[in-house]
Formats: C-alpha cells, structure tokens, sequence
C-alpha cells in the first residue's frame, strides 16, 4: 500500500479547515523534496509561521474539511499506480475537482494561455499541464470547451475558479490529476467521462457507458 504523511495545517496554521488553501504554497499534484516549504502564513507582526515537508513525494490531496494535507511518498506511488491500472483499466482517480462532463480528449502537452484558447477547442474536454492564467478558464468557458483535466494548479486559482462556477451555477468540470496526468497522454479523442464532483475519470469502451439518467 501507498505510505502517506498526513500534515494537519489547520492546526500547525491556527486557521480554519476551509482557509487552509490560500497558505499552500506548492501546488496541489506537485513533487515535493524533504525539507521543501508546503505552506506559510504571517502574523500580525510580520514573522513568517513555515511548515516544510518531512519527506520525498507528491502533495496529493488537501483535505477541507479537516484541513490536513495528504503527500504521497514517491515509492508507495509507484506501487499504487500500477496496482491502480490493475484493478480498473478504464477509470483513474484525480486528486481534486468539481463538476461534470462527458465528451472528446483533446490533449496538449504544453501550458494552455489565453491566445492558445481558440474555437477549435469548442465542445472538447481539454487535458493540459496547467493553467497561465486563471483567466483561461473563464475564457475557454466562453468559447465552448466543456471540461479541463489538469496535472497541477496553483491552490488559490482552483479555489476562485471552484467558488466563481458554483456561485454561478457552470457545470464545466475541472479536475487535477497530480502524478497520474502521465497515464493520459496518448488518449486524445477518446470519449471520457471527467467527473470532477467524484474525482474520476471513466473512459468509454462504446456509446452505451453513458447513458444520462
């Protein structure tokens, strides 16, 4: 089994769960070495309150609720990815997300920017390393693209975009996928799934695997 460390920010921070976010300073699905800074806040006097990792890994998940983070050591995440595919050849877990959609891959192995935001990407679900810009969320929104699958995201990016689209009822989903991006990359025009509310993609074997109910 995978071996994590669990670090309860909410507690070293002395902040809320929900606000434990905006003190991350690694992106969420990004390699961290041992003694790497994963978060800090400042006090009122300007002194600096630093939590640094204890080991090698991935920073896999931010838990709101309780407000502790889940980094994965690089080891055990090797051995989980491949007993992963093992068990579901057609559905990989993301580390974070919201929304839901099903349609087209259309697979960038670069950054996507605001110019690069075209009409050709209208009606696909669009997978790339990361954002430039929050920005390019809404604009690709605009434009017609209905989803995103990303391998990283700065944590106060994905909190806005998250907040901004349920206050406005967006269905676009939006999910990261942290060290299993990789396993994504030849899958372009596939038809998936990307559910963001569950933190899965599930990738289509023939037009019947998603019936809408």
């Amino acid at each position: 089994m995978a071996k994590l460390t669990v670090i309860n920010l909410s507690e070293a921070l002395k902040v809320k769960p929900k606000k434990v976010i905006r003190f991350l300073r690694s992106e969420l699905g990004s390699r961290v070495n041992k003694g790497d800074l994963v978060a800090s806040k400042k006090n009122l006097i300007g002194k600096s309150k630093k939590i640094l990792s204890s080991v090698d890994g991935i920073l896999e998940k931010l838990e709101e609720s309780t407000g502790k983070l889940i980094i994965k050591e690089f080891e055990a995440q090797k051995e989980s990815l491949k007993t992963a595919f093992k068990t579901v050849k057609n559905q990989i877990s993301g580390l974070m997300g919201f929304g839901k959609a099903q349609g087209m891959l259309y697979f960038l192995p670069y950054p996507l920017s605001l110019k690069l935001v075209k009409k050709d990407l209208k009606n696909k679900i669009i997978v790339c390393p990361k954002f430039t810009s929050k920005g390019v969320f809404y604009k690709a929104e605009a434009m017609g693209v209905i989803g995103f699958i990303l391998e990283k995201i700065k944590p106060n990016w994905f909190e806005e975009v998250k907040k901004t689209s349920l206050n406005l009822g967006t269905k676009i989903p939006l999910l990261v996928m942290g060290k299993k991006f990789a396993s994504l990359k030849g899958m372009d025009n596939k038809k998936i799934l990307c559910d963001g509310d569950n933190k899965v993609i599930i990738i289509s074997k023939d037009e019947t695997d998603f019936k809408t109910t």
